[in-house]
């Protein structure tokens, strides 16, 4: 309890969160045994470790998780879309993702944006577990200006968390947005058309083209090692015809050759299904009707087609001298 008091001596006081800081110090000293209704909202889109830490935080902050029942409310669509800004994930892939988080005691899928007294008394709730900074009230409830807390810190109901840095859902689109053409290229060597993606045909023929150089990549890669490894077969072959070697027998040459020769006859097909592999993956890499769709190509052989009709017409009807 000392060090309670001591952080609680370290912070500064905010006048809104006085009766707040009382209250929930009463509630940690409490051991009659009954359990309190704790109420944490958000968006929770892409649900992350920020996410959870504060979960955790609203179940444990009054000691024992047991000591503590935890309803998380997720705002839904038609909310956030209006006073926030798009999604990733739908109102029920959120809530989804909530439940399966074990600090969560219940899901309440029909959270308002701003609390109120009816909401409060429906669930019956004890405190409201947020982190303390002012979220500035957007919707048509209430004043423009006037922080969407105000009411449940005012009351005294108000139980802070502690935002963890480093990691929030708008970082995470940020790091997508910056890496927006990798993403893109990963998605569509993985499968997803560029109708899914919502790209032009042009990204498509990249990341095909990208994916045949990787091919070729790694097929040359995979042919110099098996070069290694046929020229080390190879001497080691050819030291059995070395006469100035301790163990060589002429008598047992025969025998001896048998074993290392059998060595290169293995590396000399590998190598050489290896560098097929390589020359079907650079002509590939090279091959314009590679990148083109079924469409084009089907267009394409149609005009050759007809070019070659049309050079053997024409050479039928030139005079012959």
């Amino acid at each position: 309890m000392a060090e309670d008091g001591k952080e609680d001596a370290m912070q500064p006081i905010d006048p809104t969160m006085v009766k707040s800081h009382v209250a929930v110090k009463k509630a940690k000293a409490d051991n009659s045994g009954r359990v309190y209704r704790v109420y944490s909202d958000g968006i929770f889109d892409m649900c992350h470790v920020g996410h959870m830490n504060m979960l955790k935080q609203a179940k444990t902050i009054l000691g024992k998780p047991e000591k503590t029942y935890l309803l998380v409310g997720v705002c839904s669509d038609e909310l956030t879309h209006k006073f926030k800004g798009k999604t990733v994930m739908n109102h029920q892939l959120r809530c989804d993702s909530i439940e399966h988080v074990r600090w969560c005691d219940q899901v309440v899928p029909e959270a308002p944006w701003v609390l109120t007294e009816e909401f409060l008394d429906k669930y019956k709730i004890d405190f409201i577990a947020h982190d303390a900074l002012p979220y500035v009230n957007t919707s048509d409830q209430g004043s423009a200006t006037e922080d969407v807390y105000f009411m449940v810190k005012n009351k005294g109901m108000f139980m802070e968390t502690q935002r963890t840095e480093g990691i929030s859902t708008s970082d995470l689109i940020v790091n997508i947005v910056k890496d927006y053409d990798k993403f893109v290229k990963r998605n569509l060597s993985r499968g997803y058309s560029k109708d899914q993606l919502q790209v032009g045909r042009t990204w498509e023929i990249r990341a095909k083209f990208h994916e045949n150089e990787k091919k070729l990549d790694e097929s040359i890669d995979q042919t110099k090692h098996e070069w290694r490894e046929f020229k080390s077969q190879a001497f080691q072959f050819g030291k059995q015809f070395n006469p100035r070697r301790e163990s060589f027998q002429l008598r047992d040459l025969g025998q001896n050759l048998k074993e290392p020769f059998e060595g290169v006859k293995r590396k000399t097909t590998t190598l050489r299904k290896s560098v097929g592999v390589t020359i079907k993956n650079w002509l590939w890499w090279i091959n314009p009707f590679e990148y083109l769709s079924t469409k084009m190509r089907l267009i394409m052989f149609a005009f050759m087609i007809i070019a070659v009709l049309w050079q053997y017409f024409l050479y039928r009807h030139i005079p012959q001298d």
